[in-house]
């Protein structure tokens, strides 16, 4: 029923519907954050109806989130430095957690930490640079990716590679406040990502990847994954309970990146692991 209300949204709602969310939900707590997420969905409505999109459901949401951007608007006096700021501080902080967990569901859950950093990056690539951040900044963006596309990849296989070795790093706060310009992050050299590697951006938090209908000029496109490549079974981890309860949760993140045959499959071991438990 979710796959299908999805399938029949239109291509604008597809689009705008993480950065709205995020909006909505950091409104009170963030609200410059909140502010510029909006910014980028009304860009895409605007877009969209531009475009030739005339249904009456845009017409309703673009006028209704203009109203809001404008009754909501808050003091951006030092709204691009607070938006880079944010952006930078949720993908540092799934990055440490992701080189702290000792487990593949551990990582598993910060998949969608990955995903709201990518979102708010985004954000910040075309509000606050018209679509050409700086390198630095594409770079910590291509990193995300690359990471998102790990765990998801390792979902498939039922086993999950913890990140690559070493950690993110940024300019000392001293040297932040001479440039001016907000944190300057420095992408340690073992976390380059080769160009070569195909990465799309992932679904935002609690969002179900879709295939968009139209390129609303966004570069945000949720992932998609053409049905000739085979999916790899997932190994058998643990045994026993420990084992049936990872396998659960490979399942539900199999889900959340709309894969159901390897959501079944893990559904299926973990059936097998509570058979063989001693009655």
């Amino acid at each position: 029923i979710i796959h299908s209300k999805v399938s029949n949204m239109a291509a604008w709602q597809k689009a705008t519907q993480g950065f709205l969310r995020k909006a909505n939900e950091l409104a009170a707590s963030e609200p410059v954050v909140a502010h510029y997420c909006r910014l980028q969905a009304l860009e895409l409505l605007v877009h969209a109806k531009n475009g030739g999109e005339s249904s009456p459901d845009l017409i309703d949401m673009l006028m209704s989130e203009m109203d809001k951007a404008e009754n909501l608007k808050p003091d951006l006096s030092q709204g691009p430095a607070t938006m880079e700021n944010f952006a930078l501080r949720t993908l540092e902080s799934a990055d440490a957690e992701d080189r702290a967990a000792k487990s593949s569901y551990e990582h598993v859950r910060l998949a969608p930490r990955y995903a709201d950093a990518i979102l708010f990056l985004g954000v910040c690539a075309k509000q606050l640079y018209a679509g050409e951040p700086p390198p630095i900044l594409a770079e910590k963006t291509q990193y995300a990716k690359y990471r998102f596309k790990q765990i998801s990849d390792g979902v498939k296989k039922g086993s999950v590679p913890p990140p690559d070795g070493g950690s993110m790093c940024f300019a000392s706060s001293s040297d932040l406040a001479s440039s001016g310009s907000g944190p300057q992050p420095v992408l340690a050299p073992h976390l380059a990502v080769p160009t070569a590697i195909p990465i799309r951006d992932p679904p935002v938090s609690g969002q179900l990847p879709v295939a968009p209908a139209a390129n609303l000029g966004t570069g945000v496109s949720a992932p998609t994954r053409s049905p000739s490549l085979a999916v790899p079974k997932p190994q058998t981890g643990p045994g026993g309970l420990e084992g049936a309860q990872q396998q659960c949760e490979f399942a539900a993140s199999a889900l959340d990146f709309s894969d159901p045959a390897t959501a079944r499959h893990c559904l299926q071991e973990a059936l097998r692991l509570i058979d063989a438990l001693p009655h």
